[in-house]
């Protein structure tokens, strides 16, 4: 008895027999708590135990079961969407990459490349979702992650991508001359969005498991030792952002229209460059629907303040670091088109 638990709803008389409880859940839920502990002889406590169990909707908190997986219904159901859809594309890029197929792509081939991965994020999660969640599609978790990490995609590629031209000395050698946006291929906003909402899926994962493994009964809520908790925790973000950083980059070495002039520099310098973005972006998309079910325009705010957070950190580095390939000599890393980068 003290280890099992049990919900439940009404969700489905309300549906099919329109039946409406004279006493709404919080208002019973408090007065029930109240009386117990009334009878028990515990002294009330202000709010105690109002809204403990959260709203039968499938927004509600499950106890930790040890599971990888978001405690929250919705955001777990999205989890488990998004790593299932990144097997799917994930291996589209492999066949690619081993047939070669990219050497006889054309532009446009490029782009339904792009459009095959990034169009789905958005369509498929309005075919699966979860039908115990009474939110607005909109106010979703599988709708919101995409609106985020789409944001993240967009403003990285519009303002982000021309650090990667002049400080690392990277470029992409197909679509040179057409379907570019801002002089990055368009299929590329639709790939990231896949490799986006993968990595943040997975980094959700694993600070989950951090969380749990530091003993924090809340994500998010370090233990009383909060200093030398949330310095270990900075720490882990650090080198797992650098290890995802690492690893992507390693493993495109073998599309050949993406170049890296001094491929050394780039897996010792470029790889902490690039971590730069996951520092930033993994603990901020944590707690979107973690402890409390964020809404759209939350998740917007938190999406955007992350973008400025990785300006400011990619623009320092620029300033006081320089680039890792002094002059370096491809026609991209000459073109300073945005307003803040200056020759």
């Amino acid at each position: 008895m003290l280890v099992i638990h049990r919900y439940f709803c009404i969700q489905k008389a309300e549906q099919l027999l329109q039946y409406r409880p004279l006493v709404s859940f919080d208002e019973g839920w408090g007065a029930t708590v109240e009386a117990v502990k009334a009878r028990m002889g515990f002294a009330a406590q202000d709010g105690a135990g109002a809204g403990a169990v959260g709203k039968c909707d499938g927004t509600e908190l499950h106890p930790a079961d040890g599971s990888w997986l978001a405690p929250n219904r919705m955001k777990r159901h999205g989890e488990k969407f998004f790593l299932g859809f990144a097997v799917a594309w994930i291996g589209l890029m492999a066949w690619i990459v081993a047939t070669r197929a990219f050497e006889w792509f054309s532009p446009l081939q490029y782009l339904y490349v792009g459009i095959a991965i990034g169009v789905p994020c958005f369509l498929l999660p309005a075919a699966v979702s979860d039908p115990t969640v009474s939110l607005p599609w909109y106010e979703q978790y599988m709708f919101k992650n995409n609106v985020w990490c789409f944001i993240l995609t967009f403003y990285g590629l519009w303002c982000w991508q021309i650090y990667f031209y002049t400080v690392l000395c990277t470029r992409y050698t197909f679509s040179q001359n057409t379907l570019r946006f801002n002089n990055v291929p368009i299929t590329l906003f639709g790939i990231t969005q896949g490799y986006f909402t993968f990595y943040h899926t997975i980094s959700d994962m694993v600070l989950r498991a951090y969380h749990r493994w530091a003993g924090w009964s809340t994500p998010g809520q370090p233990a009383p030792w909060a200093l030398k908790g949330m310095l270990g925790y900075a720490a882990f973000i650090v080198v797992f952002s650098f290890a995802v950083a690492f690893m992507e980059t390693f493993t495109i070495q073998n599309f050949e229209p993406y170049e890296i002039y001094d491929r050394e520099a780039m897996y010792k310098y470029g790889s902490v460059f690039y971590a730069l973005y996951f520092v930033v972006s993994f603990p901020m998309h944590f707690s979107i629907d973690e402890t409390k079910v964020s809404t759209l325009r939350e998740t917007v705010l938190n999406a955007f303040a992350a973008c400025g957070i990785i300006t400011l950190l990619l623009d320092m580095w620029r300033i006081f670091l320089g680039p890792i390939v002094p002059e370096c000599p491809f026609e991209e890393a000459q073109s300073r088109i945005i307003p803040f980068v200056q020759p």
